[in-house]
């Protein structure tokens, strides 16, 4: 984002050094129109992803409401170790699942950003071309 802004900024610090008179050189040709990649489809994936993934929270919660009542109505010191180790390994399995959705999330974004930077700059660069291309070969 960072470098987008530097280079937006750039290429109006360059309009503005070319001064008025290359831009009463310029024909009246609008932009050309630059339409961005369609990010519906990672936008969906990305929405299967966290419904996925609050599927399995609800029900590691459930799980977990019910392993803590049987813990608390536990009568015996072997049926509470073995609940403690049930719980234990549903939280283990809960946060393994968190990990891979984190690296998931994170790719799908990156994906996004992608497509939506490269766009933009693609955009810009041609823009600059076209306004150098006009300048240096003296059309009028």
């Amino acid at each position: 984002m960072k470098a987008l802004k530097t280079l937006m900024a750039a290429g109006a610090l360059g309009m503005m050094l070319m001064g008025n008179a290359a831009m009463a050189q310029s024909t009246n040709t609008p932009p050309p129109v630059v339409v961005p990649p369609n990010p519906g489809k990672i936008l969906d994936e990305l929405k299967a992803l966290v419904k996925k993934f609050e599927a399995e929270r609800d029900a590691y919660l459930t799980e977990q409401k019910a392993l803590l009542a049987e813990l608390k109505n536990a009568t015996t010191e072997a049926q509470r170790i073995a609940i403690r180790q049930d719980l234990e390994d549903n939280r283990d399995d809960f946060l393994q699942d968190l990990r891979k959705f984190r690296m998931e999330l994170r790719e799908i974004i990156s994906q996004l950003k992608g497509k939506i930077n490269n766009a933009e700059l693609d955009r810009i660069i041609e823009a600059a071309k076209a306004a150098a291309d006009g300048h240096h070969k003296g059309q009028n």
